[in-house]
């Protein structure tokens, strides 16, 4: 019968096989699967599917669409940038959607950061998004890349169904955990029907105490008003009622806002 030290495995001896074996084989730690209670926000960008999936497309067109989700997504990553190490904040871009996972430490930090993205998409890529703020159990794993659970079926859910205009509103669970956490936060959500929404422009004004008068000038010299009571032209005259309203939902919140120009001054933007 041969010995350990005549039969060779990967290169060495049984005996020294065995030993080496021993010694790295290392109990795998077993991570019990639960849910977490975690805010989910589900954003998506209005109109950026019918310019992925332009019927009458030519050649070459789908760098429009490939471009301006890139800007976009470029917005959305340096606001972001101060929380990527943070395994508490996690962010998930598919195609033209983000999906945000944190902590409820993050609570106000996350809706000031939202109307920042809200704000900057608009002005800079004039584009329009709509989402919407959940709390609840969520299970995230693979570093994000899958995000399973309630709080986000609800936070997908009420984008899609409940949100409708341009506007990211807060479901109750949201609210409530809001409210328990910081009962005194006012000037940070709005409401010009039965939703509640994040103030963006509100903040926007807030922020570094930026006067109305230099806002409208700067919405006006990025061509803003133009873009949306143009859309909202459009639109109209093509009896597309659905997305006509999305811009006139803007423009209404705008006006409420104070920095909507006087409609005699149209020729004038």
């Amino acid at each position: 019968m041969a010995k350990n030290k005549e039969i060779i495995i990967a290169g060495m001896d049984a005996e020294t096989w065995l030993e080496t074996e021993s010694v790295s084989t290392k109990v795998t730690e077993i991570i019990p699967k639960k849910y977490d209670k975690k805010i989910v926000a589900f954003l998506d960008l209005l109109a950026m599917k019918d310019l992925i999936m332009k019927k009458d497309r030519k050649t070459g067109e789908e760098k429009e669409a490939l471009e301006k989700i890139e800007k976009i997504k470029g917005i959305v990553e340096i606001e972001t940038k101060s929380l990527e190490k943070d395994r508490d904040f996690i962010l998930l871009h598919i195609s033209d959607s983000f999906i945000f996972t944190c902590s409820e430490k993050y609570i106000l930090r996350l809706i000031q950061l939202l109307a920042t993205i809200q704000m900057r998409i608009l002005i800079e890529c004039q584009f329009q998004l709509r989402g919407a703020i959940t709390y609840g159990d969520v299970y995230v794993t693979d570093e994000g890349k899958q995000i399973i659970g309630p709080a986000y079926i609800d936070a997908y859910l009420s984008q899609e169904k409940d949100a409708i205009y341009p506007r990211i509103i807060l479901h109750n669970s949201f609210l409530q955990k809001l409210n328990e956490l910081y009962p005194d936060s006012d000037g940070m959500i709005s409401s010009l029907d039965t939703e509640m929404f994040i103030d963006y422009l509100g903040l926007f004004l807030q922020s570094e105490n930026r006067r109305i008068i230099d806002v409208v000038a700067n919405l006006k010299k990025e061509k803003i008003f133009n873009y949306l009571i143009d859309n909202y032209t459009e639109f109209n005259k093509k009896n597309l009622h659905s997305i006509k309203q999305k811009y006139g939902w803007t423009i209404q919140y705008f006006k409420s806002k104070g920095v909507w120009p006087n409609d005699k001054q149209h020729n004038c933007w």
